[in-house]
């Protein structure tokens, strides 16, 4: 199954989950009806962002995938260039030693023509001492004119007899040697044939794995963008689903609080830095309970009232440095701590969703943040077990 027909499945499932009507159940009351399309609305939306994270994480891991591919193209870019000059070098190299054979065996050639004139020069007088006997050399010798022309055409034959015999060796040790430096030669010509069909056989597989990384990172990218298609309809159908739970949320606590009940909302959508529960203290260094829960966010960020009610405290409270402490009835108050500002006074009544003050890092704090506090009677409460239920 391709990664483009495995999101289509996830989108339709996660479609299905969303869009599906509420089961069929007693009737009951509209806040009944309610209760239980949030409850399963938010049970949607936690699977769609379920969906979401585990496309991220395979978006992720192909991402990783994909630039692994481009370095090792670039890695197989880098080795084909040197390659190709070392196949130019050695081609090169295979004109030259090809080119030096050339000239050697010219030379061996017109050495076999010299040593075969030598030999034909040499056969002929040979055949004339044959035919002749001494004769030839006697007749030399007996034409003198005088015992000193004597000697002299004795030297002179002799030294003829010489010449004719140091050229014929010569002649033979030349060809000796230039047949030599042809089988050196020849020998070189092979040895450069060689790595020549050695460095092509090298680009010919750098190519190849070349083409084949090349065909890995497309297939990659392709999975990358339906993936990315695939995440970006779950992020549209989770902002429809979310839009579609403040609705009704906001709808139930409408009619809650008709009904005289308590709803806490947020009082800033920062991420939490630190939950409700114990933990090692960052500026006392030691582990203490931590009856609220710390929201990140900028310095000046607007922190909203999370339920109407009367302000009791908008000043300094020692640790909490700026502090403002709001009091909804029933027993229920929200403590908002480390502003940078109080926006309100004690005893004045706030609305829901009222600006009450600014983020800020004020009191025992490492840096600007919301502290938010629950107590029901006195006790603290986690935050985040009764934001969005009724209270009363």
């Amino acid at each position: 199954m391709s990664l483009l027909r495995a999101a289509a499945l996830v989108l339709l499932t996660a479609l299905a989950l969303a869009l599906a009507p509420a089961p069929p159940g007693r009737a009951g009351t509209d806040l009944e009806r309610l209760q239980r399309q949030i409850q399963e609305k938010r049970g949607n939306l936690d699977e769609i962002n379920r969906q979401i994270d585990r496309i991220q994480s395979q978006l992720d891991q192909k991402q990783r995938q994909e630039r692994n591919k481009r370095q090792q193209l670039a890695r197989l870019e880098q080795q084909l260039d040197r390659t190709e000059g070392e196949l130019r070098t050695a081609r090169e190299e295979l004109a030259a030693a090809q080119a030096r054979l050339e000239a050697t065996i010219r030379e061996l050639a017109r050495a076999e023509e010299e040593l075969a004139r030598r030999d034909d020069l040499l056969g002929r007088r040979l055949r004339a001492l044959y035919e002749h006997g001494t004769v030839t050399y006697l007749d030399v010798l007996l034409s003198a004119t005088s015992f000193a022309d004597l000697v002299t055409r004795y030297e002179n034959l002799k030294l003829i007899y010489e010449a004719d015999r140091a050229a014929l060796e010569r002649a033979a040790e030349y060809r000796e040697y230039v047949v030599a430096v042809k089988a050196r030669q020849e020998a070189e010509k092979a040895q450069v044939e060689a790595l020549v069909q050695r460095v092509e056989a090298t680009k010919a597989r750098l190519e190849q794995d070349r083409a084949a990384t090349e065909r890995a990172r497309q297939e990659l990218l392709q999975d990358i963008e339906e993936l990315r298609r695939a995440y970006d309809e779950l992020e549209r159908l989770s902002q429809q689903l979310t839009a579609e739970l403040q609705r009704l949320e906001r709808e139930l606590a409408e009619q809650l609080r008709r009904t005289g009940a308590i709803i806490l909302q947020r009082p800033l959508s920062g991420p939490i830095t630190s939950p409700f529960g114990m933990r090692y203290h960052p500026i006392l260094k030691q582990r203490r309970m931590h009856t609220g829960t710390d929201y990140a966010a900028p310095y000046g960020t607007p922190i909203r009232a999370a339920e109407s009610g009367i302000v009791t405290h908008a000043d300094w409270l020692g640790g909490y440095g700026k502090a403002v402490i709001i009091m909804h009835g029933k027993g229920v108050s929200t403590l908002y701590a480390h502003m940078s500002e109080i926006k309100v006074a004690r005893g004045q009544r706030v609305e829901r969703g009222q600006v009450i003050g600014l983020v800020g890092s004020t009191g025992l704090s490492t840096g600007p943040h919301l502290h938010f506090e629950v107590r029901i009677d006195g006790e603290p409460r986690d935050p985040e077990q009764y934001l969005g239920r009724p209270l009363s």
